[in-house]
């Protein structure tokens, strides 16, 4: 009788796992956007950067607007995200979350298809949000290397303009 119930209990262990390995494979900035390059019309990027300094709270940005293919920064962008590897999160799978921690910095990129807006959000976790028009919801990725947020950061702090503060 135990056999009878441990085999498709152990197909179903299999499948489970071999489920949540697929879904979290690594996979390139571009499948994990669903974007196609090709389709990009204009890019733009901030970086936001908090720090307390003696009990006072202060808030630095950093812009840079209107990037266009065949523009030496936008294609140093899209090389940098380019190198990075994502893994789909579990959470992605539960009932999305009403929000997210805060971080001391935060990279945020969005770019133009058309008339349709995708933002990519930097945090110092080692954690991608990616919103997308196809989803009508924020995933979350685990991403390679961790540092990208102050990569993209950085970027943006050397090639862009300081914002209001």
């Amino acid at each position: 009788m135990k056999k009878k119930f441990l085999i498709p209990a152990i197909l179903i262990l299999a499948l489970l796992v071999g489920g949540i390995l697929w879904y979290t494979r690594p996979v390139s900035f571009w499948e994990a956007t669903g974007m196609d390059r090709d389709q990009i019309t204009g890019a733009s990027g901030v970086a936001i950067e908090n720090s307390i300094q003696d009990g006072d709270l202060s808030t630095q940005t950093w812009k840079m607007d209107n990037l266009t293919s065949g523009q030496e920064d936008y294609e140093a962008l899209l090389t940098l995200l380019e190198d990075t590897t994502c893994r789909s999160s579990l959470r992605n799978l539960l009932s999305p979350a009403s929000s997210y921690s805060s971080d001391a910095i935060t990279a945020q990129i969005a770019f133009a298809l058309g008339d349709q807006l995708v933002t990519v959000n930097a945090h110092h976790t080692g954690q991608v949000l990616i919103s997308s028009p196809g989803d009508s919801r924020t995933l979350v990725f685990s991403v390679s290397p961790r540092e990208l947020n102050e990569t993209l950061a950085d970027f943006i702090q050397q090639r862009g303009v300081p914002g209001d503060t």
